[in-house]
């Protein structure tokens, strides 16, 4: 009489499951190389790396304030939560804008929305105290995050892509920072988290402004 030894010998559900990862692999690869073809001709002017530098300075300069009000407990007049935020997703969709046109580059855009919903959230109630609130906030920053890997990863090679996919995925981290100070009480205030996330995404666009100096044709 033979026993058997169900978990010895080949499982398909296992050979299925490993089956799928590449293809999921594939479909997003393809999904990149398509989405490269369609946008390739984007930030050609010649002064378009100037205004990516002026945008990242600009979101570094909003962050470093959120900081220092934060930070120094200086209760600057005019300034409230969610205020470095909401300035920098409008001056992010503006020059977009300026820069695009007469296309809307949409991706660059709905980045600038979502930056702005985090301080709209954050101007509402600082203290994201409903649990409701937390999971819209923490649901709109991984859109942020996952948006701006997507922007990143489309772009032509040599175009400083690295640099703005650094910037999704510190945009990532701070979700995770957020969710442990949810459950840990650190006592940071999400308005350090946004305002950090900020600050590394202004460094990111710097990078990729600089990066768009030399066509990638040139880069080694």
């Amino acid at each position: 009489m033979s026993v058997g030894f169900p978990y010895l010998g080949h499982q398909p559900g296992r050979a299925l499951s490993a089956a799928r990862v590449p293809a999921v692999f594939d479909v997003i690869h393809q999904a990149v190389s398509s989405r490269r073809r369609i946008i390739f001709n984007r930030f050609r002017q010649p002064s378009d790396w100037i205004r990516f530098v002026a945008l990242g300075i600009l979101l570094v300069d909003l962050a470093v304030l959120s900081f220092m009000n934060t930070l120094t407990r200086w209760g600057m007049n005019g300034y409230w939560p969610g205020m470095g935020a909401m300035f920098g997703g409008l001056l992010t969709g503006i020059i977009i804008i300026r820069l695009s046109r007469p296309e809307l580059y949409l991706d660059w855009i709905a980045a600038g929305i979502l930056q702005i919903g985090l301080g709209l959230m954050l101007s509402k109630d600082a203290q994201l105290v409903a649990p409701s609130e937390f999971a819209l906030f923490c649901l709109v920053f991984v859109a942020l995050g996952t948006l701006r890997l997507w922007i990143g990863a489309t772009l032509e090679p040599g175009k400083g892509a690295a640099s703005l996919m650094a910037g999704g995925l510190t945009s990532l981290f701070c979700v995770g920072w957020a969710i442990l100070e949810r459950f840990a009480a650190i006592g940071v205030a999400w308005d350090v988290i946004v305002a950090t996330d900020l600050l590394l995404t202004g460094v990111s666009i710097v990078g990729f402004g600089l990066a768009l100096r030399h066509p990638p044709s040139m880069m080694l």
